[in-house]
């Protein structure tokens, strides 16, 4: 979604968006990943799930705004 700072406004709002929220999951992965190293798995498993479900969450929004920029590109449907 680079490409999209010549595109729209409000998808390039959504692409910085997303972007502030990989660079926030990427460091609550990092610091997961350090506390699994030192923490009983059972004592982190709800941190865990809560981090899986954001990154789907994640996923399923950068699906959406990569299928909004297809169809801004293809002009939409009539």
């Amino acid at each position: 979604f680079r490409s999209l700072a010549s595109r729209d406004g409000w998808l390039v709002a959504r692409a910085q968006h997303a972007e502030r929220d990989r660079c926030a999951l990427m460091e609550r992965v990092s610091a997961m990943a350090s506390r699994l190293t030192e923490a009983r798995p059972s004592h982190a498993q709800p941190d865990v799930r809560r981090l899986t479900r954001d990154l789907s969450h994640y996923r399923r929004r950068i699906y959406d705004l990569d299928y909004d920029a297809v169809e801004l590109e293809l002009g939409g449907f009539d």
